[in-house]
């Protein structure tokens, strides 16, 4: 559950954080880990109904996230994506 749930604030955010994490994306990933992990045990006979919702969790984890969220430059020259002006 905790990969799954890493994969997902690494696609959120747009990186993967190695060495020192920042507890706003420690958090995020606890919670969805708790989610699927919810989810899971749902499915398998558990528990009656999710405690939450995926909205709500989207919610609480998106906030803190916010501020590691990395988001692409984007230019108005196609000349950027050139490749051939790249080489050395």
């Amino acid at each position: 559950m905790i990969t799954q749930a890493e994969r997902w604030v690494n696609e959120y955010c747009g990186k993967s954080f190695t060495g020192t994490i920042p507890d706003g994306v420690v958090f995020a990933t606890l919670e969805m880990a708790r989610y699927l992990m919810n989810r899971q045990m749902l499915e398998d006979g558990m528990l009656e109904e999710l405690p939450t919702k995926l909205s709500d969790v989207l919610r609480i984890c998106k906030d803190p996230l916010s501020k590691n969220k990395v988001t692409p430059d984007y230019t108005a020259s196609t000349s950027d994506y050139n490749l051939t002006n790249r080489r050395g």
